[in-house]
């Protein structure tokens, strides 16, 4: 490479920084300017007088590569380039330390001070960028386009991983809405053991439960140790998944499968697909063997069985899987297309026949009534969310196309490049079930309680996943023979068809890597002492309540019975505020007469719960009609028929009792 194009991308990488660099300040300090606080606190005092240097010395950099002072630049990276080189694999550590100070400063208590996308995103492309000399450094000899998106995944993949840690913690309250509701339902598994009676099982998501119950083989485990187990089963599940894809298409024990499992990884949690779902994926891509059609079968109906007790949208996907699996790899030949589409209709109805009969053996043996299974079919589909709102401010298509598209791009240019040519039935067969499932998952997103990300489409992204990577590596197996009328492309239709290929590249590696930047942040609790008294407040308050004829419901914060944080509480099962937004969404019409019936009956002396208000929204805001919903059969019955009593401010936890008299409910 010539000395004046190594010049140009050095001032390039420059100019695009600095560019970077102004918008990223300008976002962080325009708040505080604002406010007036920026020139009062010491601590934004020094973090600009850090950015004001930083950005200086940039300039100066810049500047000076158009001068003849531009050789001494050159000459200091080189002498710089030649001590880190005497520091041998040491590089590794230092580029892995580097990546744990980026997620320390954005995770920690300083995170606040850089709670802003674009911060993060220049704090990242700096870290990248010093991260592509410390690989340098340490003699991995790849050209720096190469290195740099290495290192961008790497990097990534680090943060990503690093970004859960925060959640393991011994707080005793929900870190989100619905976080610690999770530890609940799983408790389920064990109720005996736990609440000393059999209780019937959770309806939402058995299989994800079922994998988070574990933790409660150990008597008296505390919380952390769940939210650990749940951490650990993000990655233990997604990262082999991640692998399994990987080793399909790219040479054993190379850089390249490293880089691809780091992609694999950020793709699949981009939805996120959730991990008991990646379970399925991961049975799938572990057990397939064209050869062997039986074991093949055998691991399908495997996966379906637990696609039975996850997702009633899931439940063709093992089937789908292996289907794209064996069209990618099994060439049609000469053989008649009956015969090549037997195993695919063999999975395809098997399949799901499994998970079927899953979902049904599960729910008879639940203890819940059948018509609780089918909530999702009688929730209301709000279309909108597919175009930018509110609840999600880009909209489901957008976000899809941005994701999907560069994907069948770069699978296009691909293809027309390679001399391996496809069956049309094969190309038939892969467009099909990529458009089911990506109909399927736009049907889901917009139904009520989704629609605010693409975890929706997990079933869509981990087929695509798949298929992108097997043409991206040339190794969709052919239909011999190959012929030689497509080797002979024109030049320049290869060079132009090469370099939108890296444009695309670019963006498809670039994508995961701003959705795992966006992921994460410092966690606000309660400190101890505060939290401490309000606990002690509660109990106090639950104690007064025992004395009361009647039950006493925990609406939320139920895991405090299931930790054993709040003593002396019979459980409820019904009413959990997670189900319970499920049936209101849903209209459940037998659920909610009975809810409203136990409440006018004064079934209980005490309810604990989140602050109700009686606000309906609408679709103007966020989730506004899960809000309605909530308002319509939820908050509306309870305060006609409960009063509050107290408020737990600190822990937003409201306390009601009975009125003496229900007002004129609805």
């Amino acid at each position: 490479m010539s000395n004046n194009r190594i010049l140009r991308q050095v001032q390039l990488l420059l100019a695009g920084t600095l560019l970077l660099q102004g918008y990223a300040f300008f976002r962080l300090f325009r708040s505080p300017y604002a406010s007036g606080i920026l020139w009062i606190s010491k601590r934004w005092l020094v973090i600009f007088g850090a950015a004001g240097l930083l950005t200086l010395s940039l300039l100066i950099l810049f500047v000076l590569t158009f001068t003849s002072a531009r050789q001494k630049v050159f000459d200091a990276y080189s002498w710089l380039g030649s001590r880190l080189a005497r520091l041998g694999k040491w590089n590794w550590l230092i580029y892995t330390a580097l990546f744990g100070l980026f997620s320390i400063v954005v995770l920690g208590p300083a995170g606040r001070y850089v709670n802003n996308q674009y911060v993060r995103i220049y704090l990242f492309w700096l870290s990248i960028l010093v991260g592509t000399i410390l690989l340098q450094a340490a003699g991995w000899q790849q050209p720096w386009l190469v290195r740099l998106a290495a290192t961008a995944l790497a990097g990534g993949f680090l943060y990503r991983v690093a970004a859960y840690l925060p959640e393991i913690t011994n707080y005793p309250l929900s870190l989100g809405w619905s976080e610690a509701s999770r530890y609940y339902y799983a408790s389920l598994y064990l109720a005996p053991q736990i609440y000393g009676k059999q209780v019937p099982l959770t309806v939402l998501h058995p299989s994800r439960y079922l994998m988070q119950a574990v933790p409660f083989l150990i008597s008296n485990a505390p919380i952390w140790l769940h939210r650990f187990w749940q951490v650990f089963l993000w990655i233990v599940v997604t990262l082999p998944t991640a692998w399994l894809a990987a080793r399909r298409v790219t040479p054993a024990r190379s850089w390249l499968r490293r880089t691809v499992t780091a992609w694999s990884f950020l793709f699949l949690l981009m939805g996120p697909v959730y991990y008991h779902l990646s379970m399925i994926v991961l049975l799938v891509l572990w057990g397939f063997d064209r050869n062997k059609f039986w074991r093949t079968t055998a691991i399908v109906l495997a996966a379906s069985v637990w696609a039975g007790i996850s997702r009633i949208n899931w439940f063709p996907m093992p089937a789908m899987l292996a289907a794209t699996l064996y069209v990618l790899e099994e060439p049609v030949g000469t053989q008649p297309l009956w015969k090549y589409l037997a195993p695919i209709v063999g999975w395809g109805l098997s399949g799901p026949l499994a998970a079927l009969g899953a979902q049904t053996a599960y729910s008879r043996l639940s203890g819940n009534p059948p018509e609780q299974f089918a909530s999702s079919f009688s929730s209301d589909l709000l279309w909108y969310r597919l175009l930018p709102n509110p609840t999600y401010p880009t909209g489901i298509l957008l976000s899809a196309a941005i994701v999907i598209l560069p994907l069948l791009g770069l699978i296009y240019l691909r293809t027309r490049q390679s001399p391996a040519r496809l069956h049309w039935i094969r190309w038939t067969s892969l467009a099909g079930m990529l458009l089911i499932l990506l109909i399927g998952g736009l049907v889901v997103s917009v139904k009520i309680g989704g629609g605010s990300n693409l975890h929706n489409l997990d079933a869509l992204l981990s087929l695509l996943m798949v298929v992108s990577l097997y043409f991206l590596f040339d190794c969709a197996v052919p239909e011999p023979p190959i012929t030689n009328e497509i080797l002979h492309k024109p030049s320049v239709e290869f060079k132009v068809s090469n370099q939108i290929q890296q444009i695309l590249l670019g963006i498809c590696i670039l994508i995961p890597i701003l959705s795992a930047l966006a992921y994460g942040g410092p966690i606000s609790i309660v400190d101890d002492p505060t939290l401490s008294q309000s606990m002690d407040r509660l109990q106090r308050f639950i104690e007064e309540a025992r004395n009361e004829p009647g039950d006493i419901l925990f609406i939320t914060e139920r895991q405090l019975l299931t930790f054993k944080t709040i003593e002396g509480v019979k459980l409820v099962p019904d009413y959990e505020k997670v189900f319970l937004m499920e049936m209101a969404m849903a209209g459940n019409p037998a659920y909610l007469d009975q809810f409203k019936q136990d409440l006018v009956n004064r079934r209980f002396s005490m309810i604990v719960t989140e602050p109700l208000f009686i606000n309906y929204k609408g679709s103007a805001t966020a989730f506004g009609e899960e809000n309605d919903a909530w308002v319509k059969h939820v908050a509306e019955p309870v305060l006609c028929t409960y009063k509050a009593h107290k408020f737990l401010r600190d822990i937003r936890v409201q306390l009601l009792v009975p009125r003496e008299a229900p007002g004129n409910c609805p």
